[in-house]
Formats: C-alpha cells, structure tokens, sequence
C-alpha cells in the first residue's frame, strides 16, 4: 500500500544533523524471548548480514548502521517511510508531531506499506499505540513524552560508504513495564531528493527490505 501525505509550503530536502561523536546515546537492552533485534531487523532492510561492531554500530560486508543522535527534531523536507518490522503485542500508528499535532502515516501491522511526507518546518517523528492498547503517545524528542525519556533510536544506513537513509526504532511503553528493547516499531527513511539532487544521483534507498514482525504479549501502560 502506497500513499502520499503533503503539508503546504515545503521546503528543500534537508538531511538530519550529524551527531557528535562523542554522543551519550540511550541504552538498548536485548529483546526477550524469540523477538528480533536491531541486527536482524536491519540486516532483513538493508539485504546483507549485518553484525555489532563496537557498542552501538552494525556492519557488514557492503553495508553499515551507524547509530545517530541528534534525533529529537529532524529538518523540513520531504521524506518516504517504509514500515519495517513490529516486535510488539500493540498496534500503533506511526507519523510525524509538529506543534502538537500528529499526522498518522502507517500503520505498524501494515509491514512493507510506504508513504511520502512533505514537511515544511521542523518536526518530530513518532508512534501512538491504538486506543486498546492505552492510547500513548511517543516521539523522537523526550520533551514531548509524558515521562521526559527516549523513545525512539536511529542509525544512519550506508553501503559501499554511501549514504542511503535512516533507521528508526520505537520503544512503545514507558513507566516500570518497559522492557527498553526499541524493536516495537522500525521505519525506514530516505530523503527524497530535490531535482537537481535527483541529477547528481542522490537518490536514497530502493527497494529496502521489509520484515514481519513475531508478536508478543505486552502488559498494560
């Protein structure tokens, strides 16, 4: 399923700002149980085997993950998502939160749909579980969470040193039943380039892989 949602006065394409280095990022524990994790779930997108390299990073022969941070607001532009795995017992929708105001894209069940979104100022990616399943609400950036902490993970993806997108992974519970994995929800996202961006051959992933999700049981927010 493939759809289009466009917010008036775009403007250009613009990457997210890389992170420094030395960046804290947030912990990622291990799925539980038979969940997949961040390495199976990327290497499913990115089509070749993928392993941790140092403590935050995956590689493989051809292709890499870099985790990223400075991921709490991401720039105008326009971007194509594509629903890439759920680990998770909820149902979620997944969009973007600018001024308080969150757009649904896709819906977590709906693996491999892919949607294009125009932005025109500075925005929040995020996820809200379906009404049955609590009904919360988490973005990319910590501020606009109910309990102030990250939700949401990315890694810059390369091949052949290339910059090719995103990966986003969503943790959809907080509070004391949070098992922090960040597998419940994966997006892959590409820039979609501007004309003349188009002409130098700038284009963002084709073709990313998608993964099914095994579901689990998750407790009550």
């Amino acid at each position: 399923m493939i759809s289009t949602t466009t917010r008036t006065g775009l403007g250009l394409a613009a990457a997210l700002t890389a992170s420094s280095a030395f960046a804290q990022f947030t912990y990622v524990a291990s799925p539980p149980g038979n969940e997949l994790g961040h390495a199976a779930i990327l290497s499913n997108a990115l089509g070749e085997s993928v392993s941790r390299s140092g403590k935050w990073d995956f590689i493989g022969e051809s292709v890499s993950a870099i985790r990223t941070g400075g991921d709490a607001v991401w720039d105008a532009g326009t971007y194509r998502a594509t629903m890439l795995a759920r680990q998770a017992g909820y149902r979620h929708h997944f969009g973007t939160l600018q001024d308080g105001d969150f757009d649904k894209l896709l819906k977590s069940t709906n693996i491999g749909s892919s949607t294009t979104v125009s932005m025109d100022d500075e925005f929040s990616w995020a996820i809200q579980n379906y009404k049955r399943n609590g009904g919360a609400r988490y973005s990319s950036n910590p501020a606009d969470n109910w309990n102030k902490r990250d939700h949401m993970v990315t890694y810059t993806l390369y091949e052949n040193n290339r910059k090719t997108g995103y990966a986003v992974f969503f943790e959809d519970i907080g509070g004391k039943h949070s098992d922090r994995d960040f597998n419940d929800v994966a997006v892959g996202l590409t820039i979609v380039p501007t004309p003349q961006a188009a002409l130098l051959g700038l284009a963002g992933l084709g073709g990313m892989g998608v993964l099914a999700g095994r579901r689990r049981n998750a407790p009550t927010v």
